[in-house]
């Protein structure tokens, strides 16, 4: 176990990049939506997990950026990827084998148990370069949103991930969705606002 630790927190270290200097950009919401009916049936299953904080954004330093650092590559190593099967969508936390679904709450699991607030760690529905859903969790902070993927252990801002989001969480209310406007198609279309508007 300790070579593993070695191993993931090398991995973490290398997937630390520079923070954007520039004006942070944070997902531009709109509307309220329907959460995924996973993320409803994932609730009923783990109710603690779908709670709202009154911190909404954490402030990035050394231990914070550190720490997304290592929750990403450790979830990332710790579980294996396994498609759900055709008409199934199951998001759970104790998988060891899943697709992005898992690999998300997961990550915000942990996050939230190192004390990080829940309202900043947003689940978020996007769509792949290639057009397939997918879910990330996006780490709102003072530079900007952040994300975590399983498709990479590096933690990307969110103009930088060639996502398309769709929809997130809200962080005022512990069920509830927004969509991120606009949802339009192309690596370049995630709807963005900078921070200080």
């Amino acid at each position: 176990m300790p070579l593993q630790l070695a191993t993931n927190l090398a991995a973490a270290l290398g997937a630390v990049q520079a923070l954007p200097t520039a004006e942070p950009v944070v997902l531009d919401t709109g509307v309220a939506v329907r959460p995924p009916p996973a993320f409803i049936a994932f609730c009923e299953t783990w109710p603690a997990e779908c709670r709202t904080s009154a911190e909404q954004e954490i402030a990035v330093d050394a231990r914070t950026t550190a720490l997304l650092a290592a929750v990403n590559v450790g979830v990332n190593r710790a579980i294996l990827p396994l498609a759900d099967l055709p008409g199934r969508d199951v998001w759970r936390l104790d998988a060891t084998h899943g697709d992005c679904d898992d690999y998300a709450v997961a990550k915000r699991h942990a996050l939230m148990g190192h004390g990080l607030p829940a309202s900043a760690l947003r689940l978020a529905v996007t769509r792949t370069a290639w057009g397939e859903r997918h879910l990330v969790l996006v780490v709102r902070t003072d530079r900007g949103d952040l994300v975590l993927d399983n498709l990479t252990d590096a933690i990307l801002p969110v103009d930088r991930t060639g996502l398309v989001f769709e929809t997130m969480q809200r962080p005022d209310k512990p069920r509830g969705w927004v969509a991120v406007a606009p949802a339009t198609s192309g690596a370049s279309a995630v709807a963005v606002t900078p921070a200080g508007r």
